[in-house]
């Protein structure tokens, strides 16, 4: 039988539609098997993935953290470039904290830490 191009092409967009719905079903395609997600089941997935992700570098961290030396310091006045605190009355005081984030140890060698130090 001599198929013309435009019967090849109805048959590949029939056989490309067939496998779409049994994909979108769910169902076994070929040798894998596709599963399909709600939009608030995919995300809860995401959610879970990022918080063990969060859970194990904070474990990482931890022990580091505990040895290095405290990247806080306490200063008395702001730095030049900031603003001072608006007066008040004197039951009201103001502590500035500098955080050095580039002296702790699994934060030097982060692109990003890199980019905000030079900020």
């Amino acid at each position: 039988m001599v198929r013309t191009c435009a019967e090849k092409r109805r048959l590949q967009k029939e056989q490309q539609a067939a496998e779409a719905a049994a994909a979108a079903a769910g169902v076994l395609t070929g040798s894998r098997e596709m599963i399909v997600l709600s939009k608030s089941d995919l995300q809860a997935l995401i959610d879970s993935s990022v918080q063990r992700g969060i859970k194990e570098e904070m474990a990482a961290l931890a022990p580091s953290l505990l040895q290095a030396p405290s990247p806080v310091a306490r200063v008395d006045s702001p730095p030049e470039d900031e603003e001072q605190a608006p007066s008040m009355s004197a039951s009201f005081s103001y502590c500035y904290v500098k955080v050095d984030f580039g002296a702790v140890p699994q934060m030097q060698n982060k692109q990003h830490i890199k980019e905000w130090e030079q900020k």
